[in-house]
């Protein structure tokens, strides 16, 4: 099975589609794949895991792959559909601010001391295509971006039944489960494990704090009740099963670890939180002299000062991660200049942040103009950002889209005017005029003439 094969049969599905609808040409040639090649196949060591045998993540990775373009098409279609499941957040950030609210754990955790999570064994696997997508599609209650369910089925089944890669000069395909490297494989295992828990939480509701995100964290009264949710989660499905994870002790009280928290209950059932990253063999972390931008390394380096902080419900446990992290980037032979200068950039976004922003609207012209404009406001500590109307692909994709009001004057022209402020007086031959002062920069203006 070569690209081209894969490529023409996802093509001719979507051609098919585009003929239908009448959509506009430029829309059939944006989602049409050409000169693509075979996805690729990596491994990632797991650092954390001990043992005589070397764990590995499997990667598969869709760039520049013949379903690509029309995974990303699907993904911004049935994202929305997430919208509608109580237990999904988007990142750890919208977990630990729920607890932080309280929304979690109220009445002090009285009421549910016994926090755990669950991890699923295998995620994508274990769901079948077929499955998946029947499920996605009896979710759709309208249709989305002016496709109808059959043509998000046709879409799907043309996208997951051709994700073959290449390893080691190897072409593979995964026979079972739903395909690694398809941004939809995500969407679907989650709307299939959201039919699950629907279920189950219906005949348990004792578990009622539940959130998901990479684990499923939930809270429930005793560990029997845990051991009889944990049994039902994993006979409601012939395949997908889930693993428990319970807090182990410390000396702060129980601790359960999380994505890059943990949760931390005292004996006086008082929940805090701290930053965590699973232990590694070696403390890992790009080095200085890797072949990578220099203004990637500060942005990869701030975020970490970022999920500090954000992520440590005292000022204790931020300031020790804080140092261990600033050892690792020493170790990493990163400069003190440097070091300090992202901690410097870590404040200042985070100033920025608790601003309320200010949105300047005005017509797209380039993406550097917009970065220049954002460099000056973020230069002067202005929480000011740059905002367009954009074209939406729900209107790309409407069989009659509305085109933008093209402008009917038979001349216009933008010329540079040195001005500081101006008032507009209309001349006998009908132009557009300005008065003006002397002024150190330049600004534009738009004179309009009748010819």
């Amino acid at each position: 099975m070569s690209a081209k094969t894969i490529q023409n049969k996802v093509n001719s599905v979507w051609k098919s589609i585009c003929l239908q609808y009448k959509f506009p040409q430029f829309i059939l040639k944006s989602f049409i794949s050409t000169n693509t090649d075979l996805c690729k196949f990596y491994r990632r060591i797991k650092m954390h895991k001990t043992g005589p045998n070397i764990k590995i993540s499997p990667i598969v990775s869709n760039i520049n792959g013949p379903t690509q373009c029309i995974s990303w098409l699907l993904s911004r279609t049935l994202g929305p559909t997430l919208r509608n499941i109580p237990a999904h957040l988007k990142n750890s950030l919208k977990l630990i601010r729920r607890i932080q609210d309280g929304d979690l754990n109220k009445n002090n955790n009285k009421t549910w001391p016994y926090s755990r999570s669950l991890d699923a064994v295998s995620f994508y696997t274990p769901i079948s295509i077929q499955e998946a997508i029947s499920n996605t599609i009896n979710r759709i209650q309208y249709t989305t971006h002016h496709l109808s369910r059959q043509d998000i089925t046709d879409l799907l089944d043309v996208t997951l039944q051709n994700m073959y890669f290449a390893f080691e000069d190897c072409i593979f395909c995964q026979t079972k489960g739903l395909p690694m490297g398809c941004s939809t494989s995500d969407i679907l295992a989650i709307l299939v494990v959201d039919k699950l828990e629907s279920i189950v939480l219906s005949s348990h509701l004792v578990i009622s704090p539940y959130k998901s995100y990479v684990d499923i964290y939930f809270q429930t009264t005793n560990e029997e009740k845990t051991d009889k949710f944990h049994h039902t989660v994993n006979n409601l499905h012939p395949r997908l099963k889930f693993q428990i994870k319970k807090p182990t002790p410390s000396p702060k009280g129980l601790s359960l670890s999380l994505t890059d928290f943990k949760d931390i209950l005292s004996e006086s059932s008082e929940s805090s939180l701290e930053f965590y990253k699973k232990p590694a063999k070696k403390p890992l972390f790009f080095h200085h002299q890797t072949a990578l931008p220099g203004n990637s390394k500060i942005n990869f380096i701030c975020n970490e000062w970022r999920c500090i902080q954000q992520r440590g419900s005292t000022q204790t446990t931020s300031c020790k991660h804080n140092r261990a992290f600033d050892n690792i980037l020493r170790l990493n032979e990163y400069p003190k200049n440097i070091i300090e200068k992202t901690k410097r950039h870590h404040q200042s976004d985070l100033e920025l942040q608790n601003a309320e922003w200010l949105y300047l609207k005005i017509p797209f012209i380039s993406d550097r103009l917009d970065c220049k404009i954002t460099r000056i406001f973020h230069k002067e500590g202005l929480p000011v950002r740059v905002a367009h109307k954009s074209y939406m692909l729900r209107q790309a994709l409407s069989p009659h889209p509305k085109h933008m009001h093209k402008n009917k004057l038979p001349y216009c022209n933008l010329q540079p005017v040195p001005m500081k402020k101006y008032h507009v007086p209309k001349s006998p031959a009908g132009d557009v005029t300005s008065s003006t002062s002397e002024a150190p920069h330049n600004q534009y203006m738009i004179t309009l003439k009748n010819t």
